[in-house]
């Protein structure tokens, strides 16, 4: 009986064990695949935010920036704000470290 019970208990935490890493393995494969979309989207945030920042503070900036304040258009144009970008790319700069920090951290686990 003791011998029964002990092959049941082995059973069970094998069972456990099983499903607790496969499970793991799942949420693995569905971060991949996450990670490849967010990869495949770098390049092209990456393109409008180079074509944002040639713009803000530029000739045009200004000139949109004149004009946008004389006619008192009712568009949104947080673009036109002093801050808006400014704020934008310090925010940008403060998560791509956090992530680059993160990555570092997963593959260091890896080696």
């Amino acid at each position: 009986n003791y011998f029964f019970n002990a092959i049941i208990f082995l059973v069970i935490s094998m069972k456990k064990r099983i499903e607790e890493n496969e499970q793991y393995l799942d949420d693995s494969l569905e971060f991949i695949n996450k990670t490849k979309e967010f990869t495949n989207s770098l390049d092209d945030i990456n393109n409008k935010l180079t074509k944002l920042n040639k713009y803000y503070g530029s000739k045009e900036w200004f000139k949109d920036l004149k004009e946008y304040d004389k006619k008192k258009l009712n568009i949104k144009a947080g673009v036109l704000s002093e801050d808006g970008v400014w704020n934008m790319n310090e925010n940008l700069t403060e998560s791509l470290q956090e992530l680059q920090t993160k990555i570092r951290e997963i593959l260091d686990t890896k080696n």
